[in-house]
């Protein structure tokens, strides 16, 4: 079983992509951002907001103020996903030991904002 989110850099351009495994037996869906492959360094926000369906998967370079949604083929978006608890950083979804980040540096911080 594939994790229920996964948000991670995939394929020769590097491309920044969430695969969301909702349901068992079922394929996943893709949400497809930008090619980073040929940038030494980047720093990218990305944003969740489920009310938006499909759209709800965003990204923006720091310090830029226009968020761009990722490239979807959905008829839903993140509003049925079960959250996770325990979130996995610069691993695969099987641990630490799992596709480790094997690049000199990785920072990622997070903010969990409530709904007003």
């Amino acid at each position: 079983m594939i994790a229920p989110l996964w948000l991670g850099l995939r394929g020769p351009n590097q491309t920044l992509t969430l695969i969301l495994g909702r349901e068992h037996g079922r394929s996943p869906h893709y949400w497809v951002g930008p090619d980073v492959g040929d940038e030494r360094d980047f720093d990218l926000d990305i944003a969740f907001y489920p009310d938006m369906g499909p759209g709800g998967v965003l990204w923006r370079r720091r310090g830029d103020i226009s968020w761009t949604s990722f490239a979807a083929i959905s008829a839903t978006g993140l509003e049925q996903l079960s959250w996770p608890a325990l979130w996995s950083v610069g691993c695969g979804q099987h641990g630490p030991d799992d596709r480790r980040y094997a690049g000199p540096r990785l920072e990622i911080a997070a903010t969990v904002l409530a709904a007003s």
